[in-house]
């Protein structure tokens, strides 16, 4: 299975779930849209040595 890769405040974190990818229309390069990012971006800045997140029932949680 592949995860897609994001950058979020500076540094490359990696997606387990909780995004919808969207093909260009050229079909190169798919536009990754994030579920609830806001809440995304606080979860990471509390869990600044987490390097992959997932969003389950609602949440996302630092993975690994």
């Amino acid at each position: 299975m592949a995860y897609r890769k994001f950058e979020l405040n500076r540094r490359e974190i990696i997606l387990l779930s909780g995004f919808n990818s969207q093909a260009s229309v050229d079909g190169k390069e798919a536009t990754i849209v994030v579920i609830d990012k806001r809440k995304l971006e606080a979860v990471a800045a509390a869990h600044n040595d987490a390097v992959a997140f997932g969003y389950v029932r609602g949440k996302w949680m630092p993975a690994a």
